[in-house]
């Protein structure tokens, strides 16, 4: 799990051509994601998390399996919370509420847009106020 990640993480920032020359032979996201946003100016990056539930639901009936994906998950939003001023956004869609997954207790202050009845109006308005910021769903 820990090395998936970090090699997804790797691969997606040189793709956008931020090289991650100390992260070869990391195998701790978060490490790897500490090197990045050092690199990276304050209030400069969008961070998308899709079905960030995903990994947890595969593993729903493996216990041991379970709790290393919550350590790592755990530990890699942990180090999101720690760079928070790098992120203009952090968006993270999924179909189990935050709110009850402690792998998020290390944020204070989660917006959940999932009984938003104004949603769209949100995402429109903040699109038109933040116009480089796109936000997919």
């Amino acid at each position: 799990m820990k090395g998936e990640l970090s090699d997804k993480i790797i691969r997606e920032f040189n793709a956008e051509g931020i090289a991650l020359t100390n992260a070869i032979g990391i195998r701790d996201p978060d490490s790897v994601l500490d090197e990045i946003l050092q690199k990276v100016p304050d209030n400069s990056t969008v961070l998308l998390i899709d079905e960030y539930d995903a990994p947890l639901t595969r593993r729903i009936n493996e216990p041991e399996e379970l709790k290393e994906v919550l350590d790592v998950l755990s530990d890699f939003y942990a180090t999101v919370k720690e760079y928070s001023d790098k992120f203009r956004l952090i968006f993270i869609t999924g179909v189990t509420r935050a709110s009850h997954v402690s792998i998020f207790s290390a944020f204070n202050n989660l917006v959940d847009l999932s009984l938003e009845e104004n949603l769209m109006l949100y995402l429109v308005l903040h699109r038109l106020i933040y116009n480089n910021t796109l936000i997919y769903m």
